[in-house]
């Protein structure tokens, strides 16, 4: 057994601790000293795999604008087919009829 001291504002006090609740405090210090470090290695774990996560995302983000550009790119050179085409279906139509004019008036003659 061990004698112990209490102060407060007010009184003085004695009291007795076994050894073996000594030791038992003691081991929990440990205990809770090993669960402490755990911890923070957790913690340091989490926040590496959070920065890296964070990187991930800024070049994802930049790989989706760069499709986003392409696919703009795209649309605007589809658009461009399409005019053409259109171009040339008017073209090819006009050229028909001329040519059908042309080839009927001969024959006719």
């Amino acid at each position: 057994m061990t004698t112990c001291w209490t102060f407060s504002q007010d009184t003085i006090q004695q009291f007795c601790i076994s050894r073996n609740a000594v030791e038992n405090i003691v081991k929990d210090d440990k205990k809770c000293e090993n669960l402490k470090v755990a911890y923070q290695k957790q913690q340091t774990f989490i926040n590496n795999m959070t920065q890296e996560n964070l990187i991930i995302l800024q070049k994802n983000d930049s790989i989706n604008q760069q499709l986003n550009q392409r696919q703009n790119d795209i649309k605007k050179v589809q658009k461009q087919l399409k005019k053409q085409r259109k171009q040339n279906f008017l073209k090819g139509g006009i050229l028909g009829v001329i040519t059908g004019l042309v080839l009927g008036l001969i024959i006719n003659n």
